[in-house]
């Protein structure tokens, strides 16, 4: 089957009369001929997806002294995949007109085919155009574990031991790994929770899994690991030590946020968390992962900053925007350990603009400074710092076009963050001031930009004291920011506020 591209009309014929003999001798006649040409030998469509649709111009020229007429344009054998538009069936002397050809496949497979042109051209009446093309099918990711169930065998109490397990991706798109969840025996212990991409055709990513019994009876848990594929968005995978185990094991339960506003104080409420036999819990807490440059731990909402959680519930002060998790194994009267109840939320800033600071050295003292277009470090009212945390910038009957110093921390290593819950249009000037070392070494300092509740940016820059680092300047309404390059400068200006 072919589809055409079709002209009736007859072939043109033009003859010049090259020169007359006096007296009727000779007469010699030289016909002028069409000329065809393409601008590609070969038309590659390369891999097109099942349904959707590729498209290549040919143009086709005419070199020639005398009209090309096109008689028929077809791809031999193209059905109803492919579709010709837009050439003109005759060409001038000298012209060039364009074809598009458009395939849209119906089948997955091999697409390859030939396009044929017939024309008047006397040396090359038909003129064959390969076209390169494959149909495939959309491209999904595809998950395979190397094991279905991993055995660690015998181990002693209290002995540690090590397992791998490959997850790979035999798929043409990314495999994202959203979540590993274990549940059953506490003993084991993964090197991720999930949350990591594993690129397509092969690629491979390794799971360590921990093994630590702390009962002879043995262990089992069961491994599930939630993906985007298709066809398998959960595989399981069994867990077995020293023989396996118990059928019932302690089950640990958090009621979880999923979105909190910092600076905020959290309660995670574990009372939830049961035992099958009835027998009551440990509760074993932890801060899985947490922001580059957070500081706080969980704590007892009873015994306050600083003391451990033993109980059904635990705190944690959330200064720091960013991806948090936090775990909670229960064990019985038996020792008898579950696997870990996963929590995981996002803090994100509620406001408009939201600038974040820390550092990696504890005896450091370095200031975060957010000032409008015009005005130095410590000059009111235009620059926000631990001397003027909340001035007059808006209007003077709003309180949200004012900026705020959220938190200000007088030793390291942070955090430190301002605000501008509604700013008026102009820039706004980001800026790091070394204030004092306290016998410190030269520190790391590190700044988040926060726009409209999304990360937009983080800079790093090394600091020795009294250096000024301008970052660079937020642009509003635009709601950008602008990075500056300049090595950080001795600050020569005042170090303390201005007098009222």
């Amino acid at each position: 089957m072919t589809h055409s591209f079709l002209r009736s009309a007859p072939l043109a014929l033009a003859l010049l009369l090259a020169g007359v003999g006096c007296g009727g001798s000779d007469t010699v006649f030289t016909p002028l001929k069409s000329n065809i040409a393409v601008g590609d030998t070969e038309i590659n469509l390369g891999e097109v997806v099942i349904g959707t649709s590729a498209e290549h111009v040919l143009t086709i020229h005419n070199s020639g002294q005398s009209d090309l007429d096109i008689e028929s344009i077809e791809v031999i054998d193209g059905g109803s995949d492919y579709s010709l538009s837009g050439a003109d069936m005759v060409v001038g002397p000298g012209l060039h007109t364009e074809l598009t050809v458009t395939l849209i496949p119906t089948t997955i497979g091999d697409m390859s085919r030939d396009l044929l042109i017939v024309s008047d051209d006397p040396d090359e009446p038909e003129l064959i155009v390969p076209i390169i093309a494959e149909s495939i099918d959309i491209p999904e990711p595809d998950i395979e574990v190397s094991d279905t169930t991993l055995d660690f065998g015998a181990v002693p109490v209290g002995d540690q031991v090590f397992g791998l397990l490959d997850i790979a991706n035999v798929g043409r798109a990314d495999l994202q790994v959203d979540q590993l969840t274990l549940t059953g025996s506490g003993a084991f212990e993964l090197s991720s929770s999930g949350g990591f991409t594993v690129g397509p055709e092969g690629d491979t990513d390794q799971l360590i899994i921990t093994y630590l019994p702390n009962v002879p009876t043995g262990d089992t848990a069961i491994l599930t690991i939630t993906s985007n594929d298709p066809d398998e968005p959960a595989v399981s995978v069994e867990l077995i030590g020293n023989g396996g185990g118990a059928a019932n094991y302690p089950e640990a339960d958090i009621v979880c946020p999923t979105v909190v506003y910092p600076p905020e104080t959290i309660t995670f409420d574990g009372s939830a968390s049961s035992d099958p036999a009835g027998q009551a819990l440990d509760f074993e807490w932890d801060l899985a992962s947490a922001p580059a440059g957070f500081e706080n731990d969980l704590y007892d909402p009873e015994g306050g900053v600083g003391s451990v959680p033993v109980g059904d519930s635990s705190n944690l002060f959330v200064d720091l925007a960013g991806e948090y998790e936090v775990q909670l194994r229960v064990r019985n009267e038996d020792e008898v350990l579950s696997a870990p109840a996963v929590c995981r939320f996002s803090a994100v800033p509620e406001n408009a603009i939201h600038v974040e600071l820390v550092w990696d050295e504890i005896n450091a003292d370095l200031d975060l400074h957010l000032a409008q277009e015009g005005y130095e470090l410590f000059q009111s009212p235009g620059d926000v710092s631990f001397c003027n945390e909340n001035p007059e910038w808006g209007s003077a009957t709003e309180t949200a076009d004012n900026p705020y110093l959220e938190l200000d921390t007088r030793e390291g290593p942070g955090p430190e963050s301002i605000l501008l819950p509604s700013p008026a249009d102009g820039d706004y000037y980001v800026r790091v001031h070394y204030y004092t070392d306290r016998g410190a070494n030269d520190v790391n300092a590190t700044v988040k930009i926060w726009i409209e509740g999304e990360l937009f940016t983080t800079r790093s820059m090394n600091l020795d004291t009294n250096r000024v680092w301008d970052v660079g300047y937020i642009r509003w309404p635009a709601a950008v920011f602008v990075p500056l390059t300049d090595d950080p400068e001795i600050h020569q200006g005042a170090r303390t506020c201005p007098p009222d």
